[in-house]
């Protein structure tokens, strides 16, 4: 599996995985954990990411050869973090993390600024920063990508 190489000191390697759909729903059973294996170092430089082995019973052949999974790897924890509706992050072209802070209120309306965020990962309906607006700042949760496409001219 290939994991960005800024984020391998932030997991847990030696602990077992377990296989989701690329949705993040479970694919089933309990049989689709991996176990971590030892195997020779592999990376791509090109995507900066280095590769991790796990061992997965197939022998009921629920999975195919070539069927793309999602991993879910257990993380270090962190000890203080941001936490805001997923649903309020937007990633650039560049893969940069965004959200849109309220920034004024006036009789002529109301002001959104994007501020950028360092998004460490998303659970659920959750998404964990490492750097994100201060604590009760307003952040827009509904229409963000509205908000995005007006900035940059797309949409209708």
């Amino acid at each position: 599996m290939p994991v960005y190489v800024d984020l391998l000191p932030k997991l847990k390697r030696d602990q077992s995985v377990r296989l989701v759909s690329l949705d993040g729903a479970s694919l089933g059973d309990a049989s689709h954990v991996g176990k971590p294996i030892a195997a020779p170092p592999t990376a791509d430089a090109a995507s900066s990411s280095a590769d991790l082995y796990y061992e997965v019973d197939n022998r009921e052949l629920q999975l195919m050869p070539g069927q793309r999974v999602g991993i879910d790897i257990p993380m270090v924890s962190v000890t203080e973090a941001f936490v805001v509706p997923a649903a309020a992050i937007l990633y650039d072209i560049y893969g940069g993390t965004w959200v849109y802070v309220q920034s004024s209120t006036s009789e002529k309306g109301t002001k959104f600024t994007r501020s950028r965020v360092l998004l460490e990962w998303v659970e659920g309906d959750s998404a964990i920063l490492s750097k994100g607006p201060s604590v009760g700042t307003m952040i827009v949760t509904n229409g963000a990508a509205e908000l995005f496409g007006t900035e940059f001219g797309a949409g209708k």
